[in-house]
């Protein structure tokens, strides 16, 4: 790429950039349109997940960890490259080693959704509980693994954020919203 132009298409929300290619045979014409897919190698290192075991849900992503005994946690991961075969890089989140769901996970999600809105309607004068993943038994927590499930715990006041806990007050670091108990 010899340049990136700084405006987007308000209408196709297309970017314009210059490239310069080796053309022989003259397949590339002036003026044409292309779509391009850039490959870069990844560092060996690089923790992938499958394509199919990430639920996206506008600015989250959530990964559903198998953990002994049948259970779940729900976690959020920070992704980063796509990779080949329908793979994810994981950059925070997830660490190696850990099983996760690569099937199905929608229909955890959606049970986990359900419970918090049946909590929310049978009780709707309280603050709602916090939801937990179906079988689980824990929050769905962006605390440290290992911290005191009696501690207190803050949630954003967000209702699309509610099921995500924390160990600490603070703001939320998807809205900013300030934690409450």
């Amino acid at each position: 790429m010899t340049y990136v132009y700084p405006t987007v298409d308000e209408k196709t929300r297309t970017a314009r950039v210059r490239m310069e290619f080796h053309n022989p045979g003259y397949f590339l014409k002036p003026g044409m349109f292309a779509t391009v897919k850039l490959v870069a190698d990844m560092a060996p290192s690089a923790l992938l997940v499958p394509d199919s075991a990430v639920l996206r849900s506008g600015q989250k992503n959530t990964v559903f960890i198998a953990l002994p005994g049948g259970k779940f946690e729900a976690r959020t991961v920070a992704l980063g490259l796509q990779a080949q075969d329908d793979m994810d890089q994981v950059l925070g989140g997830l660490s190696e080693g850990e099983r996760i769901v690569t099937s199905g996970q929608f229909m955890l999600d959606s049970e986990s959704q359900l419970r918090e809105a049946i909590q929310k309607m049978s009780n709707p004068g309280e603050s709602p509980a916090v939801a937990t993943a179906p079988g689980t038994g824990k929050t769905n927590s962006a605390a440290p693994a290992g911290t005191n499930a009696d501690a207190t715990v803050w949630v954003c006041p967000m209702p699309e954020h509610i099921s995500i806990t924390y160990d600490h007050p603070g703001k939320c670091p998807i809205c900013s919203m300030t934690l409450v108990r």
